[in-house]
């Protein structure tokens, strides 16, 4: 059966299981798999960003997020980067009220602290990595089961193993998840890989050493 909606994975999972009447439990299976796919998997696809304003100290963070990977203020024609600081380097920071261009930020919570604090309201560029769309019946499929159907079928059935006491299966359901999760991050470095080797002899060929 191909896996390309949220009811086809159900299905799937029920047949590979050999059981009809787990129509409940089945969602919960996947919404668990979701969530550890979640901590484990840090892929291109999971990149985002986000223009938002900055005018205030606190910037709610976007609900889907897991991790930044750049933030920036845009102004005056320029990105500027901020740098990260933790959270005790930042509550030393400002121990002073200071307000100005932010140049520093950390993460509290699901809150973004900025410093200086913004005196006017700044362009900013949040670079961030998203939560795996949550798979549901208004939302049949994503990138990840349509790419990789095989996480979630092998992940739901490992969540399926400590429910059904079907501790014999439990390792076979979580090596296959384990094995495809490393597979997916193996496949993204070596595309990442070839693109910059792509970009890098479009660059060098583009070079006329003639005229400079």
């Amino acid at each position: 059966m191909p896996l390309a909606s949220f009811s086809d994975l159900q299905a799937e999972v029920a047949a590979w299981l050999r059981r009809s009447d787990l129509a409940d439990e089945i969602p919960s299976f996947i919404a668990l798999a979701e969530a550890q796919m979640n901590r484990r998997l840090r892929v291109r696809p999971m990149a985002a960003v986000l223009s938002q304003t900055w005018a205030a100290e606190y910037i709610a963070l976007p609900t889907d997020f897991l991790a930044e990977r750049e933030l920036k203020v845009l102004a005056n024609g320029a990105a500027y980067p901020l740098s990260y600081l933790t959270t005790r380097q930042m509550d030393q920071y400002t121990r002073s009220a200071t307000m100005g261009r932010p140049r520093f930020y950390a993460i509290y919570g699901g809150q973004l602290r900025l410093h200086p604090a913004p005196d006017d309201a700044y362009a900013g560029e949040l670079d961030y990595l998203q939560a795996i769309p949550a798979l549901s019946d208004v939302n049949p499929v994503n990138w990840l089961l349509l790419s990789h159907p095989d996480a979630y079928l092998y992940g739901a059935l490992t969540q399926s193993a400590p429910y059904l006491r079907a501790d014999e299966r439990l390792q076979t359901w979580s090596t296959l998840f384990t094995t495809v999760l490393a597979d997916i991050e193996a496949a993204d470095r070596t595309g990442a890989a070839a693109r910059l080797r792509g970009e890098v002899h479009e660059r060098r060929r583009a070079f006329d050493i003639t005229e400079g």
